[in-house]
């Protein structure tokens, strides 16, 4: 439902939606780069940040649930990495907001740094895919020369994702249907049921995967593929795409300098 949800949001008229697919996908990666570039003890600097995807969401037209889901997503696997940190960098550190201070261990802040980074990153990119549709933003990194093997790889995951998906949702219900993991037997025997069954789910979906794969490629081969995909259409940057581009430059240019250890070293 996830993904159907992206690919639906992603096929809006909103303003971001209008923008060359190649000016969002440079927009992110700069806006990456300087969000990793900051001090890892600094959290009010962090601030100005939320302008980008703040930005992206509102003019996107892109739901805070949906918004909300998609960062949950990584959400655990930040706060595994982040939460060590407190044990290892136990010197003491200031945090001021305005004219109040706090002191707080060195890898208390930088565990904060850290979830904060990955939740405004994690907006940022969000957005940007659910105002861009997938074949656009394939269509916006083969002009910007990127492998044409990791392109067609992206494509056909993205294009065989809902069948995977689809395919998976029917045998789910299949098992459901014959009650597997129900309350007879006792609770480790219905444990044990149901990593069985989800066990004998995986590898027949594995296999399946693999067949449909050698149909579809077989299907291919014999209307002509010739190992490039099409593009869709013809990407052309226009006057709105330059000003976004040249604002969002002086933005990232301005957070980068602003009060930042690595400026001018």
């Amino acid at each position: 439902m996830h993904h159907e949800t992206l690919d639906r949001l992603s096929r809006g008229n909103s303003p971001v939606h209008r923008f060359d697919p190649r000016v969002k996908i440079v927009s992110v990666v700069l806006f990456t780069f300087v969000l990793i570039a900051t001090d890892k003890y600094e959290i009010a600097g962090l601030a100005p940040f939320v302008l980008f995807p703040a930005f992206l969401v509102l003019f996107g037209g892109v739901p805070l649930g949906f918004l909300v889901r998609g960062i949950a997503l990584g959400i655990p696997f930040v706060f595994m990495v982040a939460v060590f940190n407190p044990l290892f960098d136990t010197a003491p550190q200031t945090l001021r907001f305005g004219a109040a201070e706090w002191t707080m261990s060195g890898g208390a802040v930088s565990c904060i740094n850290i979830i904060l980074r990955f939740l405004l990153t994690a907006s940022a990119l969000v957005a940007v895919m659910a105002t861009t549709p997938f074949h656009r933003i394939v269509n916006g990194l083969r002009r910007m020369h990127f492998p044409a093997m990791l392109l067609m790889v992206l494509s056909f995951l993205h294009r065989y994702l809902f069948v995977l998906v689809d395919v998976a949702r029917r045998m789910r219900r299949a098992r459901d249907s014959r009650a597997v993991g129900g309350s007879a037997g006792g609770g480790g025997l219905t444990l044990g049921l149901r990593f069985r069954a989800s066990a004998g789910v995986l590898g027949v979906l594995f296999l399946r995967s693999l067949d449909q794969s050698e149909r579809v490629y077989a299907a291919m081969r014999s209307r002509g593929f010739s190992g490039e995909l099409p593009a869709l259409e013809d990407l052309r940057m226009r006057s709105g795409d330059w000003v976004f581009l040249g604002v969002f430059s002086v933005y990232a240019a301005l957070l980068f300098l602003n009060g930042h250890p690595l400026a001018f070293r």
